[in-house]
């Protein structure tokens, strides 16, 4: 049930580095993101670790730098649809 200091210590690292080199975000918004990208590495590490066989720090910073990544693109195309929209367009290419 409890992960190791390892493992909060590399979701800390990728959630912090990404929020501050990415563009600025409401306080509502940055909380978001880090609520995903730390609950997705706490439930998807393992699953990580067993199908690239990777160890478990690097595998959680990994999920939660994607979480991370989905989560802010849902921010934005709430904030403007027409982004939605352009990356769907360019992924029917």
């Amino acid at each position: 049930m409890w992960k190791t200091m390892d493992f909060w210590l590399a979701v800390a690292v990728a959630v912090v580095v990404k929020v501050k080199t990415s563009k600025r975000l409401s306080a509502w918004q940055v909380a978001t993101t880090i609520f995903v990208a730390v609950g997705a590495a706490y439930v998807g590490t393992d699953y990580a670790v067993q199908r690239t066989g990777v160890c478990e720090p690097v595998a959680a910073a990994l999920v939660a730098l994607t979480a991370e990544g989905v989560m802010r693109w849902v921010l934005m195309a709430l904030d403007d649809p027409g982004i939605a929209i352009e990356l769907w367009k360019g992924w029917r290419k």
